[in-house]
């Protein structure tokens, strides 16, 4: 996994916990957790999880999944389950 990657996916794990935990709007979290703007944030966030931050939002129960790899066939992906990240193999 390089830099970008792992970068993001810090950011985003970080981005789920306010979207659950706040009511901050999804722009002051965008900035919160390092992003330049918010179009960045939305594409990021649904590349890695297939959901916008406002889908997530409206559905909190939601099982969310992290793609590892987004340009690749999931094989590795981090789940949110309980507000916690749980890495995911699958074979």
């Amino acid at each position: 996994m390089n830099f970008v990657k792992y970068r993001n996916i810090l950011r985003l794990d970080n981005a789920i916990s306010l979207l659950q935990e706040t009511d901050a709007s999804i722009s002051d979290i965008a900035f919160d957790c390092g992003f330049q703007n918010v179009r960045t944030f939305n594409r990021v966030f649904i590349q890695y999880t297939g959901k916008s931050p406002l889908e997530f939002r409206k559905d909190p129960e939601l099982e969310l999944s992290i793609n590892i790899h987004p340009h690749k066939k999931p094989a590795d992906s981090i789940v949110v389950v309980n507000d916690s990240p749980v890495v995911k193999l699958r074979n």
